[in-house]
């Protein structure tokens, strides 16, 4: 996975690229994010990588704790995450995994057709929470 803040208040997220590095350089780019205490949007897209899909399961674990730990910052950062999927078999998969997604993360998962969709909604949903 690779995240690019460049657009800040959006945050995108390609799945499809393996970890550039270790996937705790990821959480510490998300605490850097927390600390503008700007609330933000992400977009995800790509399917995970196959070096990715193999995470272990103690680093899942250890995800879950920074998580947890973080539960008061993810919920006044993140507003949702949007992920782009065009499939329909997909979509519904996303659609089931977003229940779990929300549970383990504290922020919604919703599906969207296309990126300009996820930009659109985006757009929409951080101008309505800045009042402009």
């Amino acid at each position: 996975m690779q995240i690019d803040t460049t657009e800040f208040p959006i945050v995108k997220m390609d799945y499809s690229v393996p970890y550039q590095t270790d996937f705790r350089e990821i959480l510490a780019s998300l605490d850097e994010l927390f600390a503008r205490k700007t609330p933000f949007v992400i977009i995800g897209r790509r399917e995970r990588s196959e070096k990715d899909e193999a995470q272990s399961k103690e680093d899942r674990h250890e995800a879950g704790l920074w998580a947890k730990a973080r539960k008061e910052q993810i919920a006044e950062s993140i507003m949702i995450h949007y992920y782009v999927e065009s499939d329909p078999v997909k979509v519904l998969e996303m659609e089931e995994f977003s229940v779990i997604f929300e549970k383990f993360w504290g922020y919604p998962l919703v599906v969207v057709s296309s990126v300009e969709e996820g930009y659109r909604r985006a757009h929409a949903l951080l101008n309505s929470k800045s009042g402009t």
